[in-house]
């Protein structure tokens, strides 16, 4: 006897518009995504807005986002692997936090070549030099996380140089290079003929 085939999973595809904000995380109040909302509405009406993740803000953020129609797009949970395709189809990622250590999805936003803008919080701040490799402003401001994320998008120019330095930094976050600066750290600290 066979076993029915399962119908294939679902294909998450989102075309942009020309300006495609995303934001990848947990909907925690942590995550903050009601101040970036709060910063859509500034935008303009041909921005899209790509909320990928799950978590308990969820429902309520959905019913806050109503009023946006169709520009904005949650997702829901996304298997990590299905996550380069859609980094490939937007303009920049934004990461609003309250408190953050040090975000997965902002280098691996930045190692994709994308521009980000983030608050200035925890290691958030460590990663992105302001106005080198991102943008960065103060948490819960939804004026300048407008103004930022309209920055970005508004300078062609500035996204790709803003671009070109956040894949420099990510790379520096690759394994190669983690598993580097971790034995030199190891061979400093044992000392002299204690590297075998």
């Amino acid at each position: 006897m066979t076993r029915p085939c399962s119908p294939p999973r679902r294909r998450i595809r989102f075309r942009p518009a020309p300006a495609a904000v995303a934001y990848l995380g947990r909907l925690a109040p942590q995550k903050d995504v009601g101040t970036l909302l709060e910063a859509f509405a500034r935008l303009p009406a041909s921005a899209q807005l790509l909320v990928v993740g799950d978590d308990p803000d969820r429902p309520a953020l959905q019913r806050r986002a109503q009023r946006f129609g169709s520009r904005v797009h949650f997702t829901g949970f996304v298997p990590h692997v299905q996550v380069p395709a859609m980094l490939r189809n937007v303009d920049m990622l934004v990461l609003p936090s309250l408190y953050e250590d040090l975000s997965s999805a902002l280098i691996e936003a930045m190692a994709a070549g994308l521009p980000v803008v983030a608050t200035r919080v925890g290691g958030t701040a460590d990663l992105v030099h302001d106005g080198v490799n991102g943008l960065l402003v103060a948490p819960r401001d939804p004026a300048a996380l407008a103004a930022a994320i309209s920055r970005v998008l508004a300078d062609p120019a500035a996204a790709a140089a803003l671009s070109a330095a956040a894949r420099r930094t990510a790379d520096a976050y690759a394994w190669p290079g983690l598993a580097r600066k971790v034995l030199e750290i190891y061979k400093r600290a044992t000392g002299p003929g204690h590297d075998r």
